[in-house]
């Protein structure tokens, strides 16, 4: 199966681009390979994260090309060539193994900031790029407050981020918290709002962010 679907609204059809893995026998992993469709409107540009890649995809009205491409070193994934297929049970070690840098599963950009959330060694890390001052931030493992990690972009301009959060992984959180003693909920009013919200509400929950000028 695809990995990206292109919905034209004029021609009304659509085209699949950048094709699974053979090695996963048309199975998906939920956390990182989803299928995604994108609507295609007149000079719209966002961008996508081939799963297990170290590619960043700019999708437009032209279509699907690279438009950056993570540098890891050593640890690049590499091309996949595996003949024979993976058991299920044996997926997530075998990508721990054989992919040391995969499933970017968030990504944005606007006019001064680049910023990917990805697997890296097996802990799930922020990087921010300044483009302005080409200074590269790696922010090391997430911390454990979804105010500020885990944000899914929908859109981003340099005024703003349009996001959503699953409401089971904010709920979930609150639970480790309160397993650990920790209270964030009294002292970080913006939290108590979203798990507020995750509480009440179906899924997703759609954050907006401002960016302080």
């Amino acid at each position: 199966a695809n990995q990206l679907e292109l919905w034209d609204l004029n021609a009304g059809n659509s085209k699949g681009f950048l094709p699974g893995y053979r090695w996963l026998a048309g199975g998906t992993m939920p956390s990182f390979q989803q299928h995604r469709v994108f609507t295609s409107t007149a000079g719209s540009e966002c961008l996508l994260v081939h799963p297990f890649s170290n590619n960043i995809y700019r999708i437009s009205d032209d279509g699907v090309s690279v438009k950056y491409r993570i540098d890891f070193g050593s640890r690049n994934p590499v091309p996949e060539e595996k003949d024979d297929f993976v058991a299920p049970e044996e997926v997530v070690s075998y990508l721990e193994k054989e992919f040391p840098v995969y499933g970017f599963n968030s990504c944005w950009e606007n006019g001064s900031w680049l910023h990917i959330s990805a697997y890296f060694s097996g802990k799930l890390t922020d990087i921010l790029y300044d483009k302005h001052r080409n200074i590269l931030f790696d922010c090391g493992p997430l911390n454990d407050d979804m105010t500020d990690a885990m944000t899914f972009p929908v859109k981003a301009t340099d005024d703003y981020l349009v996001g959503f959060a699953n409401s089971g992984d904010i709920i979930g959180l609150e639970e480790y918290r309160q397993m650990k003693g920790k209270n964030v909920r009294d002292n970080n009013p913006v939290y108590a709002k979203l798990l507020d919200a995750a509480q009440r509400l179906e899924n997703p929950v759609v954050c907006l962010y401002h960016f302080k000028k």
